[in-house]
């Protein structure tokens, strides 16, 4: 950016003065990635911001769930803002942001912008910076800035939906890893694994990495699924796969009417027509269902009500009934004002992330108006139910209703069966049948389609994604993760640290500088940066637990590839080769340290990162000492913090951990005896596996082999 651009930016009340990006990568406590965004914000004295956030929010359109946050400054309208711009265009934004410093005038900040689409929020935090500069600057009316925003909003959200990640079901499940406190990121394509390492799980949509490949085609190929649920004993109607017009409607009449025309080889109810009666209703259906697959099949209409079941591992979760498109009356309003109020719902929307879409009256609408002698101008009784629509589908303007509690145990063993029959991990059972509270054998019925890769929705079934996240992670997912900051290249901490989990029957990858491995199995060895040699242990399936080794400053760039570790183990401040100064070290600590869930381990020797004790509000501070510092150690240990020690007296080397002594002169022997360290490394990493939950008894097996050798220099 030139002077003269700077300067004239420098004038506006809110602008865009720098911004920076690293994709998938993780920091400052944040749990999504983020833009570094370094904004002006300079608040007038008549600034109010309560004001301008409800001004903003009659233009940018937010779910019925959002809730308003309390606003104080600028900058928080910008975050929350530019947060709720991207989820209105369908992107999965949930982190709230955070304002990571300011100037000493406090006129410039620098803001961290979850996202999920680099694109996406720099579109977004454009349009709510300019959104802003107008109502701030005065110089035109309030309403002439918000007319002109909502036609850039407008185009975003209608950009940014089209590219929404994964269909609908992925914001969903991202939702709930989130909410779950889950790990995630995206893979490739529309792949993410949710979880790190050994624990992690693939998912695309609700397809899962042990959904079978066979299984999945069967499913998706109507007359195959029917074809292998016939031959488990389960209902199903007849249907003939046809390839013109003619032949739908000469097998039509070899069925019987009605009849249902409908791909062979789609999901969620593209194309499909049901009830259909005569020959010109099959031809008209036909055409739209060829338009959508060469592969068409008319099938026996089955008479009943439209009944969702979904199960997951062999067990039924959930059952909802999709009532078709239509309107109820009340006794004064005509068909027309009911269609218009139903559309008026907040959860109808034609957003790709809305839960319900709008009815709209089209032909198959006027003909079943036609059926019943009505029109739009209709009045229909009171409670009267007008059907707009032949088929049950939310996409078409349908509405679902949770029905789990009513559903009879034959119809729930014959959902559980059909999911059996096509050996699905995740399956929604389409059950046609008059009534789901008696059983399918009293009352007729029949499972009209099997679907591997089901719409959950989230107007009745929302809470499922979290439970079958549950059911498909060990826990959060997490897998134990150490971050050893400042030791230097050469130190020995990581590798030993990894040898204690080892012992504790973890597969422990190490990573540092542009190397990853597990023991002697390489993960990552090419050009790369700390966020892409710390990703490469999360993505293997035999990672059970990680040491990462931060001694370069370019992390303060790519930042990382988790959320949060187990622990951090403060072990000096040599960066790139070189002992950095406060001001650096003051750097790495606003980035690193909100990441540790389990506190903090900090070399006595690494004077600036003992002195942050005071102002670091952890729940557990561990010292590892075997120095000068003893003494210095022992007086923070009666201010309430812990210490690991190795004591050196007497020609003795002893370790103290855990209420227990270990003698490291009279350890036992290892697998081999290569990794020779310092009193001082072996103090570090006593201490981090003990802040990890290692019992001193795996500390002292973890330790078998290595070789301690005079006490090192300062870090």
């Amino acid at each position: 950016m030139t002077e003269k651009n700077t300067a004239v930016l420098s004038r506006r009340t809110v602008a865009i003065l720098r911004r920076e990006f690293a994709p998938g990568g993780l920091g400052y406590g944040l749990r999504q990635q983020f833009l570094k965004a370094t904004v002006t914000a300079r608040a007038l004295p008549q600034t109010d911001c309560a004001q301008l956030h409800a001004a903003i929010a009659t233009a940018i359109p937010r779910g019925a769930d959002e809730t308003d946050p309390p606003v104080s400054s600028i900058a928080d309208l910008i975050i929350y803002w530019t947060a709720a711009l991207q989820r209105a265009g369908g992107q999965p934004v949930f982190d709230p942001g955070r304002v990571l410093g300011a100037s000493n005038d406090g006129e410039a900040v620098i803001l961290a912008l979850p996202t999920h689409n680099l694109d996406a929020v720099v579109a977004a935090l454009s349009i709510v910076v300019d959104l802003l500069e107008g109502l701030l600057d005065g110089d035109a009316l309030a309403s002439d800035v918000l007319d002109g925003a909502e036609r850039r909003i407008g185009a975003f959200v209608e950009r940014f939906s089209a590219i929404r990640s994964g269909g609908s079901n992925t914001p969903h499940f991202l939702r709930a890893a989130y909410d779950n406190r889950m790990p995630w990121f995206r893979l490739a394509a529309e792949v993410f694994q949710i979880g790190m390492g050994s624990k992690g799980r693939w998912l695309e949509s609700t397809l899962t990495d042990i959904t079978p490949a066979i299984s999945m085609r069967l499913a998706r190929s109507k007359l195959a699924a029917a074809s292998m649920l016939r031959q488990a004993g389960l209902p199903v109607p007849s249907h003939q796969l046809v390839k013109s017009a003619d032949e739908a409607v000469a097998v039509a009449g070899q069925i019987g009417y009605p009849v249902v025309v409908k791909p062979a080889d789609r999901d969620g109810g593209l194309a499909v027509a049901a009830g259909l009666t005569d020959e010109n209703g099959v031809v008209q259906a036909y055409e739209a269902a060829r338009a959508a697959s060469p592969n068409v099949m008319v099938e026996k209409h089955v008479e009943g009500r439209d009944f969702r079941l979904v199960v997951h591992n062999g067990r039924m979760i959930w059952a909802l009934e999709r009532i078709p498109g239509g309107v109820t009356g009340d006794g004064v309003s005509t068909v027309a004002q009911l269609i218009e109020r139903l559309n008026r719902e907040p959860a109808r929307a034609v957003r790709a992330d809305a839960p319900l879409k709008p009815l709209v009256f089209d032909r198959e609408a006027a003909e079943l108006l036609a059926e019943r002698g009505m029109t739009l101008q209709t009045v229909p009784a009171a409670d009267e139910r007008i059907r707009l629509r032949r088929a049950a589908n939310v996409a078409s303007g349908g509405t679902p209703e949770g029905v789990f509690g009513q559903v009879h145990p034959d119809n729930v063993l014959l959902a559980e069966r059909a999911a059996a029959a096509l050996r699905l991990d995740l399956a929604g059972i389409d059950l046609l049948i008059p009534d789901i509270s008696r059983s399918w054998k009293e009352t007729g019925g029949a499972i009209c389609e099997v679907n591997a890769q089901p719409t959950i929705g989230n107007t009745t079934s929302k809470h499922l994604y979290g439970e079958i996240l549950r059911t498909l992670l060990d826990g959060d997912g997490r897998i134990p993760i150490a971050m050893v900051v400042g030791a230097g290249p050469d130190s020995p901490v990581p590798a030993l640290l990894a040898r204690i989990l080892g012992a504790a029957g973890l597969r422990t990858a190490v990573a540092s500088s542009r190397h990853a491995c597990v023991g002697n199995r390489i993960l990552y060895d090419l050009p790369g940066n700390p966020y892409a040699v710390a990703l490469a242990p999360l993505i293997d399936s035999e990672t059970d637990a990680m040491v990462v080794a931060v001694s370069e400053s370019s992390v303060l760039k790519t930042y990382l590839p988790f959320d949060r570790c187990t622990t951090i183990v403060l072990a000096g401040t040599r960066f790139d080769g070189v002992d950095v100064d406060v001001a650096a070290v003051n750097g790495f600590a606003r980035l690193l340290l909100p990441i540790s869930l389990g506190g903090l381990v900090i070399d006595s020797r690494a004077t600036a990162w003992r002195q942050m004790i005071g102002s670091l509000r952890r729940a557990r501070i561990v010292l590892a000492s075997a120095g000068a510092e003893m003494a210095e150690v022992r007086e923070l240990v009666k201010a309430g913090h812990e210490a690991v020690l190795v004591d050196q007296g007497g020609g003795l080397c002893h370790l103290a951990v855990g209420g227990e002594v270990i003698d490291l002169a009279d350890l036992p022997d290892g697998d081999d005896t290569g990794l020779s360290c310092t009193p001082e490394d072996v103090a570090l990493a006593a201490a981090a596996a003990w802040n990890m939950g290692q019992a001193p008894d795996i500390i002292r097996r973890g330790l078998a082999g290595i070789r301690v050798a005079a006490v090192g220099a300062n870090p």
